[in-house]
């Protein structure tokens, strides 16, 4: 039984009850949504930011259009291994570049460490 859909981990759960990791009602939005079809959209999406990674600089100019792309690459890291491991790859290829290359959306440049929190709280998943 994951927290809201969205953290399958006993571990995780744990943490939640301590108090240490607060369920937040303003993200994942794929929570509702069936297995298969979550896992077409996000492999669609994903592999779509992958291949334009260097383009998100331009495409992403606002903490909102960051953030909504956010919700399907963190996604990603909730779906099952089993058959989900390209996308996965590619979520974190995506993530990588964020946290290593300089050339990375402006939000993100501007608040590095808010969106370096957030990737590695998705990246724990």
């Amino acid at each position: 039984r994951g927290l809201g859909g969205g953290l399958p981990s006993m571990f995780l759960q744990s943490i939640h009850d301590e108090g240490l990791l607060p369920e937040r009602k303003d993200t994942f939005i794929m929570r509702g949504i069936p297995l298969a079809t979550k896992q077409s959209i996000l492999r669609e999406m994903v592999r779509f930011l992958d291949s334009n990674v260097q383009g998100l600089v331009h495409l992403l100019p606002t903490d909102a259009h960051v953030k909504f792309m956010m919700e399907f690459i963190g996604a990603t890291f909730a779906l099952p291994l089993h058959g989900n491991m390209e996308v996965v790859g590619s979520a974190l290829n995506i993530y990588a570049s964020w946290l290593l290359d300089t050339k990375k959306p402006v939000p993100i440049r501007k608040k590095e460490s808010v969106y370096f929190q957030e990737i590695f709280a998705h990246i724990s998943l």
